[in-house]
């Protein structure tokens, strides 16, 4: 029988959204947001502006899958709200997002 250390146990989905708004707080032009709304259900985790961009991150752990609410509301904001949105899984997924928003916004200026 092997016991699992502190750092071999999977990352709770507190800790990844400690770590992605840490790091979205040391983005230039980025203003987020945690969600907690209690009143309506499939608000994504975590909302905010990124050089204009609107955006949206679901986070989730392990083989955990985003409910069909919070499906239906991540494509309304890429359809009916003009912005974007994904469901991430780790840091390296949310900073991938981020670099293609900034990557548009480089493509943007004159």
């Amino acid at each position: 029988m092997s016991v699992e250390t502190r750092s071999t146990l999977p990352l709770s989905e507190t800790k990844l959204q400690g770590q992605v708004r840490k790091y979205l707080s040391r983005l230039k032009s980025c203003w987020h947001y945690r969600a907690n709304d209690s009143w309506r259900a499939g608000i994504p985790d975590l909302i905010g502006c990124y050089y204009g961009y609107f955006f949206a991150i679901e986070l989730k752990v392990q083989d955990k899958k985003p409910t069909a609410i919070q499906e239906i509301t991540l494509e309304e904001i890429i359809n009916h709200g003009g912005g974007e949105a994904c469901v991430a899984r780790s840091l390296k997924e949310v900073k991938k997002f981020m670099e293609v928003l900034h990557a548009r916004h480089l493509e943007r200026q004159p």
